[in-house]
């Protein structure tokens, strides 16, 4: 939920960061300051022209499938050996509102402003990259980067940043100041909180309080809580005081949803073997602790919760709950799981865990949901790497096409990237390098086909 809510802060920020100017200044931008060539021109223009598009200046809202299509010319473009720092600074910024790496889009900035510095005539850019840099951190809780970052920006007078653009940055920097004293002031307030060296329940209890009460002043989900530290120290022996506290009000009307991430991270490093009758009364009104329950071995002993929460076909239920019902490898629960593979909020997450279950039948589904990852967009397109990976060993042949494009392309060096790359030597046999299997796909695609024996796709003889 914590990630979740951080990007939608980004979206909704870097969306409402406006463009300034349209589509033909920033090509022509491209065009004179250098980087262009005749491989990928027409492919920068066709990425600034969806670029331009997916933002309403009159709503502020972003067009997720604009974007997308933008972001698949300019990866092309960069793919083909394009580095003008206008278009790394375009993409950089739609890798950042599609959700994808963010340690991608972060370098693409770098790249961006290491080749426009000491250039005056690529001023703006920098700005630009700052500016937005600057939004990134704030949408992370990183509130001291994003004042240098932003702080930055300003310091670079460069004419053809739009004043409104500079009147963002500036706004920004105001806020991002604000956040920094809340944080820095909230860190005071859990440094002067203390708890005895052997607490009774209710100190645990009110220590627990205060530390949450704290969160919840918390300015934005930060990435590395202080607040999980500070509720490990009422230690094992109160572990209970947390599973009691997950989920109840701290203040009167106020739902501490902000500090489940925090809560539950502290009881998973609390979780000991002496917990077990603690933790499976607990289990099913907290089904995050089927995950340390599974690590500890409790698999049998969830076995009744396990089975009837995942016949309950709820398209919420925990990712821990499914991935220790696979590990139960009962073929009672086989379709069940299916259904979760399909229709569950993290179905996707299982499909290593079940694939390999004997007897369990998933190609129908596999193909269903391939079929569906085609249309989807915004954030929710970035989870078809994970379909196609699946889709490939039930030889999908338009699968591995996708695979290879994308796995392909040295904008996406990242979790997913890396899964297809996997998949794809899988389900080839080649062992060679990146740019080996897109060779070799090229010079064959046209004559593969998929030996359901060896569950291979092979060149037709």
């Amino acid at each position: 939920m914590k990630l979740r809510f951080a990007f939608s802060m980004l979206v909704f920020l870097l969306s409402a960061t406006a463009f300034g100017q349209d589509a033909n200044w920033w090509y022509e931008k491209y065009q004179k300051l250098g980087d262009t060539d005749p491989k990928w021109d027409a492919l920068v223009r066709e990425g600034i022209d969806h670029w331009a598009k997916a933002y309403d200046p009159k709503t502020g809202r972003t067009d997720s499938a604009q974007l997308a299509l933008s972001v698949e010319a300019l990866e092309k473009a960069y793919a083909a050996g394009c580095r003008s720092p206008v278009t790394l600074f375009i993409d950089a910024r739609n890798l950042a509102l599609t959700g994808n790496n963010y340690g991608t889009n972060v370098e693409r900035f770098k790249l961006a402003l290491a080749r426009s510095a000491g250039k005056p005539e690529l001023d703006f850019i920098r700005f630009y990259c700052e500016n937005l840099q600057g939004w990134n951190y704030q949408s992370r809780g990183k509130y001291k980067e994003a004042v240098e970052s932003f702080e930055l920006a300003l310091s670079i007078r460069a004419p053809e940043v739009d004043e409104q653009i500079r009147k963002e940055a500036e706004s920004g920097l105001q806020q991002a100041k604000k956040q920094l004293a809340v944080q820095q002031e909230q860190s005071s307030h859990l440094a002067a909180l203390t708890l005895p060296s052997h607490p009774t329940k209710e100190q645990a209890r009110a220590y627990a309080r205060q530390v949450l009460l704290q969160a919840v002043k918390r300015p934005a989900p930060a990435w590395n809580d202080p607040e999980i530290a500070m509720l490990e120290k009422v230690g094992p022996e109160n572990l209970d005081v947390l599973l009691e506290i997950w989920g109840t009000n701290v203040t009167s009307g106020l739902q501490i949803l902000i500090t489940h991430n925090d809560v539950e991270a502290a009881v998973k490093s609390l979780v000991r073997p002496e917990h077990k009758a603690l933790l499976l009364k607990w289990l099913p009104l907290r089904e995050f602790l089927a995950d340390p329950m599974q690590r500890l071995g409790w698999i049998q002993e969830m076995r009744p919760f396990l089975l009837e929460r995942i016949a309950e076909r709820s398209p919420y239920t925990d990712v821990g709950v499914l991935h220790a019902a696979a590990a139960l490898r009962d073929p009672a629960a086989y379709d069940d799981l299916v259904w979760h593979f399909e229709n569950n909020q993290n179905g996707l997450n299982i499909y290593d865990d079940i694939k390999n279950l004997p007897g369990i039948q998933l190609k129908d589904a596999v193909a269903r949901v391939w079929t569906a990852s085609k249309s989807w967009t915004g954030i929710k397109a970035e989870f078809r790497c994970q379909v196609a990976a699946a889709a490939m060993d039930y030889g999908f042949m338009d699968a591995l096409e996708f695979a290879v494009a994308r796995f392909d392309s040295p904008a996406t060096n990242d979790w997913y990237s890396e899964k297809l790359g996997k998949a794809i030597r899988e389900r080839t046999g080649l062992r060679g390098s990146d740019k080996d299997i897109h060779a070799w796909f090229e010079a064959n695609k046209g004559k593969l086909a998929f030996d359901e024996n060896r569950r291979r796709f092979v060149p037709a003889p």
